[in-house]
């Protein structure tokens, strides 16, 4: 699914791409092929298979080793949602990347119909088993490496919203498998409307100090991730970012944008 959307991007000659999780090394060889100057990273790189590239072992959770504003392109396929800490990835991701940099992120899809449907009734992702469990927490390697499995599966909101704050813009959802699942929950399209609608008004009422302009801005954009069919109707979600800040000045301008709402609010 990430494949497709490289191909369409300029040509990588010139340019570092960081593929983190490596795994088998697949990816890695797409983007070698692709022209880009390729540097895989795994907790694990001894499975790690791609010809003519070395994969280096590093813990995303501590870190990758490089400078700041070195890459030109992130992909991290499937791999936020064995983090733990996903603020401080988004950062480590933000300080790596250039500016202007892109992250392409792909995550198993925890904002589909059949999930939410599935967490509703049995807090699990999946109709055909319940998690969390012990099941999901597993520990490999000798040398005391942990892999947390998918306890930190994320959704399009929370995703959305730690990229925000640590400066990066949403540029959109990317088509990946269909979920037939959720494609036959899609009866419940209609109310799910509703109910987001709902919730973007008693948000603009409650939040109305904050200008109601402001408010509804910000519920209608949450409300279009929520009813987005590249959201509610695949089993993985694929996301595009690209860097346009640092974290700092992210949240500075956040900061400055609700002191403007309220001070109009006041002003009033």
């Amino acid at each position: 699914m990430i494949e497709r959307r490289l191909r369409s991007l300029r040509d990588g000659a010139g340019r570092t791409a960081i593929d983190v999780p490596a795994g088998a090394g697949k990816m890695s060889a797409i983007l070698m092929g692709l022209g880009w100057k390729v540097l895989p990273f795994d907790l694990f790189p001894e499975y790690f298979t791609a010809p003519g590239l070395t994969c280096v072992k590093a813990d995303m959770e501590q870190g990758l080793p490089l400078p700041d504003a070195s890459a030109d392109l992130i992909v991290c396929q499937e791999g936020i949602e064995h983090i733990p800490n996903q603020l401080a990835l988004l950062r480590e991701f933000n300080r790596i990347l250039k500016p202007g940099g892109k992250l392409l992120i792909t995550t198993p899809n925890i904002s589909s119909l059949q999930a939410k449907c599935s967490n509703f009734f049995m807090e699990s992702d999946v109709f055909r088993r319940h998690e969390p469990s012990p099941l999901d927490a597993l520990w490999l390697g000798d040398d005391e490496r942990f892999y947390y499995g998918h306890l930190f599966l994320i959704s399009a909101q929370k995703l959305g919203l730690l990229a925000k704050i640590n400066g990066f813009r949403l540029v959109g959802f990317h088509r990946s498998r269909i979920s037939w699942r959720s494609v036959f929950l899609g009866v419940l399209y209609p109310l799910s409307a509703l109910l987001n609608l709902y919730a973007v008004a008693y948000s603009g009422w409650r939040n109305r100090r904050l200008g109601s302009s402001y408010a509804w801005a910000v519920g209608w954009e949450m409300m279009k991730t929520n009813l987005n069919p590249k959201v509610i109707f695949q089993k993985h979600m694929f996301a595009e970012f690209d860097k346009c800040s640092t974290p700092v000045e992210a949240m500075r301008e956040l900061n400055q944008n609700a002191r403007e709402e309220i001070g109009k609010y006041l002003g009033k």
